[in-house]
């Protein structure tokens, strides 16, 4: 997957130790991603984006960010882990895809932090959407399951 990154880099491990430090310990997810957010605003400014809000608390939102890069709205997903880059589930997929349908000119990206590295990288439109061509994972083994304890 490293091959299809448009966007890669180190963000600065120094300026963010402090809340490195406390990443190993976050006790939620909500935790995470407020201790992340700085290092997240970093990284896309660094990378051209502006005018960035965090996404609408709905229940079920599929991004996290909407900014705008060379003019052009983008929705954010952001993924962070402190030793790997992580990539939407299939249901956050299912919906991402939903949103993007609705709003043909809206671009969409993914930004990974790999924390333990300092590392980065950020997918763009085509490359984004590749991972909605990913097989869903199969549902009949647990219907079958399921079926077996309905009787």
């Amino acid at each position: 997957m490293d091959q299809i990154a448009i966007a890669s880099g180190y963000f600065d491990r120094r300026t963010f130790r402090h809340r490195l430090r406390r990443l190993r310990t976050a006790p939620s997810n909500q935790e995470f991603a407020r201790l992340c957010h700085p290092i997240v605003l970093d990284v896309l400014r660094r990378e051209g984006f502006r005018r960035i809000v965090q996404g609408p608390n709905f229940q079920g939102t599929p991004f996290d960010y909407f900014a705008r890069r060379q003019g052009k709205p983008y929705i954010i997903e952001f993924k962070g882990s402190t030793s790997r880059f992580r990539t939407p589930h299939e249901t956050q997929r299912r919906r991402l895809w939903r949103v993007i349908r609705h709003l043909p000119g809206l671009g969409i990206a993914l930004l990974q932090l790999k924390l333990d590295t300092a590392e980065y990288r950020i997918l763009f439109n085509s490359e984004v959407r590749a991972l909605f061509r990913w097989s869903e994972a199969p549902i009949n083994p647990i219907v079958e399951w399921l079926r077996a304890r309905v009787r």
